[in-house]
């Protein structure tokens, strides 16, 4: 943690010191480092730097723009993380929009799984939300159009998780065997 925070500090000083806080590039950094914030448990910290970063695109950006739907995917997992569960998901549902917009259907479907997880936290007995996001994310790597490269695989053992979180064992461990033949191959 201390190791990361040092680094997040040389970013945030390099984008001052540059004067590209203001940019879609230096947002792009400041939305990595929120991450990092939240990966380390500060979601409320996360969440205050990705309000920067929502100010920078909306100057910068198209409101379908793709980089809006990693923004409100992320942001939504620090809501999650804060027990903010409805909120979380009127995040991921802005971030489905915009992936079925692009047509990025494996963004899709990690942000599926992503509302499947917050759904099931919510109310661990709700099958019908947490199946329907797992069937639909299901279907978008099924989808034999999207291609089968190292993104999937990272994809699928991503999405794998939320799989298992619901007792779908065998779907996650299917997402997982196809994660491994695509890293073999390689």
């Amino acid at each position: 943690k201390q190791e990361s925070e040092k680094y997040c500090a040389e970013i945030l000083r390099l984008l001052k010191e540059t004067d590209m806080l203001e940019t879609t590039s230096g947002a792009t950094f400041l939305l990595n480092v929120a991450t990092n914030k939240k990966a380390f448990g500060d979601a409320q910290g996360a969440l205050r730097i990705y309000d920067e970063v929502n100010k920078v695109f909306t100057i910068n950006l198209d409101a379908d723009n793709a980089l809006f739907g990693g923004l409100y995917n992320n942001s939504a997992l620090s809501f999650a993380d804060l027990g903010d569960y409805d909120t979380a998901i009127a995040y991921f549902e802005k971030a489905l929009e915009i992936a079925e917009i692009n047509g990025n259907k494996l963004d899709e479907a990690v942000t599926l799984t992503n509302l499947s997880t917050t759904y099931l936290r919510r109310d661990p007995f709700d099958d019908e939300n947490v199946d329907k996001s797992l069937d639909k994310a299901l279907s978008l790597l099924n989808d034999e159009k999207v291609t089968r490269d190292g993104y999937y695989a990272f994809v699928c053992e991503k999405c794998a998780s939320a799989f298992s979180d619901a007792g779908r064992f065998i779907d996650a461990e299917d997402l997982k065997s196809r994660a491994r033949s695509i890293y073999e191959r390689r």
